[in-house]
Formats: structure tokens, sequence, C-alpha cells
């Protein structure tokens, strides 16, 4: 297909509008994010990049019957939009719990959101299945997408009624606003590169298996149509049962942690080191994955579900122990940074061997690296040290 002036396969383009949305987040992140450490900012942003977000979701709605292009760009836009809610979103989290909460309130919050998602999935597209084969697939399909904006809008506000107004610190800056995160992330590395070593660490584990994961997610239910030949029916079980495990990973990392039988970065990277088989059966040479047996694929994805909920929840509470008090915006922006805003990495290199190769197996097996990678990184990192540091 055209895109942008180039011809690229088909089955590529999705890898690359997420490659350049999470560039375009990188700049938001970086001039927004130190400002919501001061004043009343965190609330108000958080709210305009709601509003930006769901509003492109319900664009791509109406917008079913115009030029993918259109869509291609209120993707972009709506993603940007919704890295930048959560990094707002992150940052209230040690501003409302304490340190033997972290991990509680984090995992029970990743937990109970899986199980709005698993609702929402409910609500608008499980009235799809069944319409696959009908010429009316693509216009339910966008309905379901666009309903999924108000769905999000709607409940945006009823937190925001709740969230309490917790003011920063005040802004003193005699400089640009606007320039106040770029000079704040010019000192913020200096900072974590001289005083904070272990969260450099943390961030450098962070970006290597959180792009791997992001990637994989990205990628998986191109893998399923084009290599299972799934149908419509078949990919929306499939985001059924990865976000009814993804809710239970969540809760039952929780448990395992509170309990003391394995620490909260040794139960992450057990769950990492869980996720690396899906895209390793995936390979070429490997007969695990294939269209005669969608059984053993769903039951791999029902693993990552589990072991994705793990990850995501105590990850962003194991990072919690690396910042430093008064600076939690600013520093989740550096974690979506390195989540997010830096997972363009894995969604182009996919991108660039499925057109050099034409294999979309061996585009899938690569994230297997960022995994590996991950886990050997993130057990060079000492919790204990940057915590009893920080005050955590």
């Amino acid at each position: 297909v055209s895109f942008f002036g180039g011809q690229v396969n088909y089955a590529s383009v999705f890898a690359y509008l997420v490659s350049i949305s999470v560039v375009l987040q990188l700049v938001t992140f970086v001039t927004l994010s130190p400002l919501a450490d001061y004043g009343p900012y965190a609330k108000k942003i958080l709210l305009v990049a709601t509003l930006i977000g769901s509003v492109s979701l319900g664009m791509i709605g109406l917008f079913d019957d115009g030029p993918w292009t259109a869509n291609a760009i209120f993707f972009v836009i709506g993603n940007v939009a919704f890295g930048l809610a959560t990094v707002l979103m992150n940052g209230y989290l040690p501003k409302l719990t304490t340190p033997d909460t972290y991990d509680k309130v984090s995992a029970r919050g990743m937990a109970w959101g899986y199980v709005g998602g698993q609702l929402c999935l409910f609500v608008m597209f499980v009235p799809l299945l069944g319409i696959s084969e009908d010429s009316s697939c693509l216009l339910g399909l966008a309905l379901g997408i666009g309903l999924t904006g108000i769905w999000w809008l709607m409940f945006a506000a009823l937190a925001l009624s709740k969230l309490p107004d917790i003011s920063g610190k005040p802004l003193v800056d005699n400089g640009s606003m606007m320039t106040l995160g770029f000079r704040n992330c010019k000192a913020t590395v200096r900072t974590i590169i001289n005083e904070y070593p272990e969260t450099g660490k943390f961030l450098l584990a962070y970006f290597v298996y959180s792009d791997g994961v992001s990637t994989l997610i990205d990628t998986v239910l191109v893998f399923a149509v084009e290599e299972l030949c799934m149908t419509f029916d078949d990919t929306i079980t499939l985001l059924i049962i990865t976000d009814f495990t993804s809710c239970i990973g969540a809760f039952v990392s929780e448990k395992i942690v509170e309990k003391k039988l394995i620490s909260t970065k040794r139960t992450v990277m057990g769950a990492i080191s869980i996720i690396a088989l899906l895209p390793f059966f995936g390979h070429p040479s490997l007969p695990v994955f294939t269209s005669e047996n969608h059984g053993v694929f769903f039951a791999f994805a029902a693993l990552f579900g589990l072991c994705n909920g793990a990850t995501g929840a105590l990850s962003r509470s194991l990072f919690i122990r690396f910042i430093p008090k008064g600076k939690e915006h600013e520093y989740f922006g550096f974690y979506e940074l390195t989540d997010k805003g830096t997972s363009w990495l894995g969604p182009l290199i996919i991108a660039i061997i499925i057109d050099v190769t034409g294999s979309l197996r061996l585009g899938f097996f690569s994230i297997f690296f960022f995994m590996f990678i991950g886990v050997l990184l993130l057990s060079r990192v000492d919790v204990e040290k940057s915590a009893k540091l920080l005050g955590r």
C-alpha cells in the first residue's frame, strides 16, 4: 500500500503508525509531565489528555467509510493522548499511597482496570460476533471503537470527580512554561546518572522488556490473522481471554508479593521470562502455533495474560522505589518514555524484518530477544539500595 509517499507491506502499516505515535509521545512527555509536579496542573493536563484521546476514538467511529489515512491520524493523536493520560494517572499513585501499600494499590488498580476493559469489550464488541463475514463488519467495528471513546470519557469523568486536588510545588521558574520540561529533562538525566544510578539501570531494563511486551501486544492480532488464519470472532475471543487472565494475574501477583513468597522484582522477572515463550514458539522452524490448531495459541494467550497483568501492576509499583519525592509526575514521564515513548523500536524492527524477509513469523520471533535481555538487565538492579536512598 501507499504510505506517506512510499510503498510498504500492508501488514507493517500498523507497526509504522505505532512508531510514529510514540515518537510524538516522547516530545509530549518531556514537555508536559514535569509541569504536572507544579501547582494544580496535574489534574488539568489529565483532563485535557482524556478529552483529546476519547474524542479521537469517537472520530474513528464516525469515519468508518472515509479514507483509512484519516483513521490513521486519529489513531496517532489518540495514542499520544492515552500515553500522556497514563503518565498523569501514574504520578498520583505515590501521592495517594504509602510504601507498604505501593504494590497492593498498583496491582488492584491494574486488576480493576482489566475488569473494566473486559466489561467494555463485552458491551462494545461481543454483539459483533457472528458477523465477521457480513458486509457490516467494518461498520460495527468502527462503531465499537467510537463507543469505547464514550466509555473512556464517561468513566474518566467519574474518576476525576473523586480524585483529590493535590497541588505540587509552586512554579517559581522565570523561563517559559513550554521549555520547562526540556530544561528539567536535561537536569534530571544528569541527576540520575550522577546520584541515582539504580534508577537509570531500572529504566534501561524497563525500556527493553516493556518495549517487547508493547510490541507483542501491538502485533499479536496481526500474527493471529495472517499466520494462523483466525477469524474476526477468534480475535475477539483472544482479547477476552487475555483481558480476563490479565485481571487474575494482577490480583495473584499482589498476593504473592504481599505474603512475601517472592520479591516484587523476582515476580516481574519470572513473568517476563514466561511471556518470552510466546514469540519464541512463533519461530518458522517450530510447528507450535499453526492454523490447524488454534487451541494451543489460545492457551498461550491465557498464560501471557496472567504474566502481563503481573508485569504491568508490579513494574509500576516497583518503579516508585526509584523516584525522589516531589518529582513523581516527572519521573513517571521518564517511565512512560521508556515504555510507550520509546516503544517505536520494537514495531520498527518488526516492520523492517517483514518488509525485508516477507516473513511475519521472523518479525514476531524477534520480540523474544527484547524479553531475554530485559530480564538480564533487571537482575542487576538493586531495589533495596534505591528505596533506602530515596526514603521509599
